[in-house]
């Protein structure tokens, strides 16, 4: 990560800290494997993050769970909502495909802007049928008609 891009994050994460309840923890990330540090910046989970991956508890969680319901991503075809992130990096090393995409306002879902494939959930450009599995983390909150964008996840994904 760039100097820059690593001194906003630090200035972030330092605004977010309640300093009473601010708290380290060894434990094994699902994401990055082994053991590493979690750090709890105040009593919110969403305050949780691995120290290795900067994986959040949300992520740490749905990663967990995917090991146990899909032990086995080689052979999968997998589409994430998000082109960026810890869940990203994992599903890269994972899946036998992955797409991903981004929503970006006033691009044309299914075009690209900066290498990365604008999708609309609400209206896939993806063919019928052609992923084993749909992953996504906070997408969903901010999708305007979101049974539209399940029943365009419903249809992208196989049988």
């Amino acid at each position: 990560m760039p100097l820059g891009a690593t001194i906003r994050s630090a200035t972030r994460i330092v605004g977010l800290v309640r300093w009473r309840e601010l708290a380290l923890r060894a434990f094994r990330c699902p994401l990055c494997g082994g053991r590493q540090l979690a750090i709890k910046l105040g009593a919110d989970e969403m305050l949780v993050r691995c120290l290795g991956c900067r994986a959040s508890a949300v992520t740490m969680s749905m990663v967990a769970v995917l090991g146990r319901v899909v032990p086995e991503l080689a052979d999968k075809s997998v589409y994430e909502l998000s082109a960026r992130g810890p869940l990203v990096a994992y599903l890269k090393r994972r899946a036998a495909r992955l797409t991903c995409s981004e929503y970006f306002d006033g691009v044309a879902s299914g075009a690209f802007l900066g290498g990365v494939q604008c999708q609309d959930v609400q209206r896939l450009t993806h063919a019928d049928g052609i992923f084993d599995l749909c992953t996504s983390t906070e997408v969903f909150e901010h999708v305007p008609d979101d049974l539209r964008g399940f029943a365009e996840v419903q249809r992208v994904l196989a049988p």
